[in-house]
């Protein structure tokens, strides 16, 4: 079965590339311990490759489905994503930690299904949240206010 998060550097042509890769249930289900467990979206993908070293930028959008800190029932909460970095093929992996990706010269095999998943949670709001009170669930709300 195909990887559709992995993307074959060796066959991307020198200069511009456009993908567009799915963001899916089977993304989230990748990690188990996922607060998140569903969600659609679309990530565009622009790599301009230069032989061993690429610029990578991407827009992601899309909603998963999370659970509300107030009212604990699940809906679907939008996310919108935009970044950009470096591809670097290498024989080792550094030791310095940054944002750009790296990848073994001899696999030439960029997974970015942990890149995804990373950049879908970090734009997701600190507290989640249903936009409207209205919209959570009125019973457990009136269990847990409180009266003045």
């Amino acid at each position: 079965m195909e990887n559709k998060y992995v993307i074959d550097y060796k066959s991307l042509a020198l200069g511009d590339n456009y993908i567009e890769i799915p963001i899916e249930d089977s993304l989230f289900s990748i990690w188990e311990e996922s607060e998140i467990k569903s969600g659609q979206g679309l990530a565009k993908i622009h790599i301009v490759k230069h032989g061993n070293v690429a610029e990578l930028k991407a827009e992601l959008s899309g909603e998963v489905k999370v659970e509300c800190d107030r009212c604990l029932e699940e809906f679907m909460m939008p996310f919108h994503y935009e970044d950009k970095c470096n591809i670097h093929l290498v024989d080792e992996m550094p030791e310095d930690e940054t944002d750009d990706l790296y990848i073994y010269l001899e696999e030439q095999q960029l997974d970015l299904a942990q890149w995804l998943y990373e950049s879908v949670v970090l734009s997701l709001p600190y507290q989640w949240v249903h936009p409207d009170i209205k919209d959570c669930n009125q019973d457990m709300i009136s269990r847990i206010s409180i009266e003045k």
